[in-house]
């Protein structure tokens, strides 16, 4: 009897095992794929919490019968028991110290199941955990996500599964038999009768418990069957031993060639080498999850996620779950798609930008990265105000706080500690879960630049046009000034002519007629000094005109500074117009006043120069030939380097804001190279300067040589329209003209010098007109009378001829022209110049 007893208990213990292990496998299962998909658990912070979770949503669920446990043992080996009768004392504590604890109320038979839980061991077995509950039937197997280990399990008391299963009243009969010794004879029969009944419910209960067993089994089969996620179960040598529904979708191929084939087969990434290895890898782990990409019947690749996990039994096996995460890689492929376009983007702007947290850098740009001077990586969780100057940080932190998004100025700071100006615009947006400030800055240095380039520009362009206006005002001055001293120099050589050599009142008119010729000189400096005298080179020796223009520079330079006057007294003709040596002694003596600073010298030289080739070799700039030298020098407080790179530069000047216009050397530039000429300066910082101008020599001429006299004035007998609108002048010109013998046609407005050339029926040989008149200026009348009379001779004369006839102060070629006021020999020379000179 004894024996059967045992056999029947060992039925429903062993039946109830297979049971019990089913069921945590299958949970063990579901926790795997819970964690995998919804925790991170390379970040998690309360294990505590994520146990009692997996415990409440899967292990709780498959607690047995009334007084069944079950458990898990968490990762760092310390027990974790949900049960109710589990003693408060026992929480918290290891496996061995409970262990002794419960060896102490008469636990047993603990060893081996602490043993296999704390090595991650699949298995079944039973122990004495409270004597008073008996044997406890138990399964349990390990749950491994990366390096995080739990062991779920399950436990029933003995006594309760063989009450429930109806075994318990079978053995307690079987008892109670036994104890009739009395009986002896009836108890060999029925003895043989119930030992024969109680094979037969044994039996009977085996078969039931394999019933249920296979009932579980394909229920669990039946729902692995129907999830949408490939399912493959093989043994270590990656033959497929089962699939289900969703594998042979995926796949495309039926059950029956899916279960004749290997991983190998369907793993587009692996060799069998790889497999191999990747299955010894889930043997040593326990657990692996990784993606790969899986070939379909029809030839066509997808992506996979592969889990899988290492079933421990009497015929090891793999149960592998793959899912197909094409959609997801498209969306990932397209989510790196549009992170890398923005990162282009981001990077491609032409500022810096930068995403931050009440000023702490979460991310930038690597325009920021440019402009500030530090790395990428430097930048991140810096503090943005480290990026902006002093003097400008406690406005923008004001702005951070205030939120404010319009655009503003300030000054950064670069890693070099460098300051410069930045233009900052920012705006909030929520980024992860929270409103932060993405902030463009801007290096406004060259806009700034710009901006006080501009502000130059224009301050130059009111100097500029502050000297044309002392220019036009200057020119109308001179204009009616030389007409006056026309008037004042004909009638005075007229008055000579009338008066006796011998008279007395011969040499006041003399003193007059010097006095006139100053202020006409004067006029003609005046409108040089303001670049409006027409330009009509000629050859002449500039000593003569730097003498003539002495006494007007010792004023200009006043009186602390001393003007010394060193000529070549043998020196050689140039072709040149006397204004422009007077605009360049001008300019020169001006920057060397202003650049002594109380008593000090300038000096002005002139002398014969040959260069030849070897000595314009070593000399940059120089040229060979003959040369007549025109130098200015001073001892002032002299020229850096810098500022000589830009000497010649239009409108630079290092004079104070309304004290130059930056035009004067660059206006003496412009008139040596006009003249074929260069120019060479010699200054150092605190020892003065020197301007040496080279003019070309005038070969095979000479200079005008004196004045023709009175009496041998030339002489002629042609008829001459003359046109001026100034009645005296006219009349004293007349006057001048009909002395020397000439026929004149007086016509005090151009009109009437139309209407006599219409019906004057003798030939005109020349018109002598003024430039600027009121109604029509000469260049108008000339052509106007040109139709009339095709070979007229012309002579322009003016004070100013406000480039009428001259472009850029220019006489235009082949025009004859004479300046206001003229003597009566100048008159004559070149009336005789122009009537005598033969047509082509």
């Amino acid at each position: 009897m004894n024996e059967q007893t045992a056999a029947l208990t060992r039925a429903t213990i062993s039946a109830y095992q297979a049971a019990e292990l089913e069921i945590v496998r299958v949970a063990a299962r579901s926790i795997t794929l819970y964690i995998e998909d919804q925790v991170n658990v390379h970040q998690l912070n309360d294990i505590t919490r994520i146990e009692q979770k997996i415990f409440r949503l899967f292990v709780s669920p498959i607690k047995l019968l009334k007084n069944g446990d079950a458990w898990i043992y968490a990762p760092d080996h310390v027990v974790f028991d949900m049960s109710e009768d589990f003693p408060d004392e026992y929480k918290g504590k290891s496996m061995d110290q409970i262990f002794d604890i419960q060896k102490k109320m008469g636990a047993s038979h603990f060893e081996e199941m602490a043993a296999a839980v704390m090595n991650c061991r699949e298995g079944v077995g039973w122990y004495i955990w409270l004597p008073d509950k008996g044997r406890e039937i138990a399964a349990w197997t390990p749950v491994k996500v990366g390096t995080y280990i739990w062991s779920i399990g399950l436990s029933v008391p003995l006594p309760e599964i063989l009450e429930h299963t109806g075994a318990g009243k079978q053995i307690r009969a079987i008892k109670f038999t036994m104890s009739v010794a009395t009986i002896a004879a009836v108890i060999f029969m029925l003895a043989w009768g119930y030992g024969a009944w109680i094979k037969e419910r044994v039996e009977q209960e085996l078969r039931q418990r394999e019933k249920d067993i296979q009932k579980a089994t394909e229920r669990y089969k039946s729902i692995i069957h129907t999830v949408i996620d490939s399912f493959w179960l093989t043994d270590l040598n990656g033959n497929l031993l089962d699939v289900n529904d969703a594998c042979c979708r995926m796949s495309g191929y039926s059950e029956t060639e899916l279960l004749s084939m290997n991983i190998v087969d369907l793993d587009h990434s692996m060799n069998q080498d790889e497999v191999a290895a990747r299955i010894e890898q889930i043997k040593d782990l326990g657990y692996s999850r990784f993606e790969s990409k899986h070939l379909r019947k029809n030839g066509t690749l997808y992506d996979v996620e592969v889990i899988a996990q290492y079933l421990v039994d009497k015929n090891d096996k793999l149960f592998i779950i793959s899912r197909d995460i094409t959609e997801r890689k498209q969306m990932e492929q397209a989510l790196k798609e549009s992170e890398a376009r923005f990162k282009a983007l981001h990077n491609a702007s032409f500022g810096g930008i930068a995403i931050h947290d009440k000023g702490v850098i979460l991310e930038c740009n690597q325009g920021l990265s440019e402009m500030t001077g530090y790395s990428i990586d430097q930048l991140i969780g810096m503090d943005g105000l480290l990026l902006i100057a002093e003097t400008s940080r406690a406005m923008v932190m004001d702005n951070i706080l205030s939120g404010y998004e319009k655009a503003y100025e300030a000054i950064g700071l670069r890693k070099n500690g460098e300051e410069y100006p930045i233009r900052v615009e920012a705006r909030i947006i929520p980024y992860k879960g929270k409103n932060i400030r993405i902030v463009e800055f801007r290096d406004i240095t060259e806009q700034k630049k710009a901006e006080q380039k501009n502000e130059a520009l224009q301050e130059q362009l009111f100097q500029a046009q502050k000297m044309e206006a002392i220019g036009n005002l200057a020119g109308g001055v001179a204009h009616d000034f030389n007409n006056m001293l026309s008037i004042i120099l004909g009638n005075i050589e007229i008055l000579q002519e009338d008066i006796a050599p011998d008279s007395p009142l011969l040499l006041r008119i003399h003193e007059v007629k010097k006095a006139a010729e100053r202020s006409a000189d004067l006029t003609r400096q005046l409108l040089a000094f303001a670049r409006k005298q027409t330009i009509a080179p000629k050859i002449l020796n500039p000593n003569s005109t730097i003498e003539g223009m002495l006494k007007m520079l010792k004023r200009l330079i006043g009186e602390d500074i001393d003007l010394l006057w060193s000529p070549n007294e043998l020196l050689w003709s140039v072709s040149m117009d006397p204004s422009q040596i007077d605009q360049i002694l001008a300019n020169l003596c001006v920057n060397a006043r202003d650049a002594i600073k109380g008593v000090g010298k300038v000096t002005i030289e002139t002398d014969n120069i040959c260069l030849d080739n070897d000595y314009c070799k070593a000399h940059r700039g120089f040229l060979p030939g003959e040369f007549v030298l025109i130098c200015v020098s001073d001892n002032g407080s002299g020229i850096d380097k810098e500022t000589m790179e830009k000497l010649f530069d239009p409108f630079f000047t290092t004079k104070k804001k309304g004290h130059g216009t930056g035009l004067g050397l660059a206006t003496v530039y412009g008139i040596v190279k006009q003249n074929n000429g260069f120019i060479n300066v010699y200054s150092e910082a605190g020892q003065g300067t020197t301007f040496r101008i080279y003019i070309p020599r005038q070969e095979n001429c000479q200079a005008e040589g004196p004045e023709i006299s009175m009496e041998n004035l030339p002489k002629g007998s042609e008829t001459i329209l003359l046109v001026e609108d100034e009645t005296a002048i006219l009349h004293m010109t007349q006057t001048m003209l009909e002395r020397m013998g000439y026929t004149v046609l007086p016509a005090n407005r151009p009109e009437e010098a139309i209407r006599i050339c219409s019906h004057y029926n003798e030939k005109i040989h020349l018109l002598i007109t003024d430039v600027v008149m009121p109604s029509m200026n000469g260049r108008e009348l000339v052509q106007t009378i040109l139709k009339f009379i095709p070979d007229i001779k012309c002579l322009y004369m003016s004070g100013y001829t406000s480039n009428v006839i001259a472009h850029r102060g220019i006489l235009d070629q082949g025009l004859n022209f004479i300046n206001k006021p003229f003597s009566k020999q100048a008159l004559s020379a070149q009336l005789r110049a122009i009537l005598d000179e033969k047509g082509e």
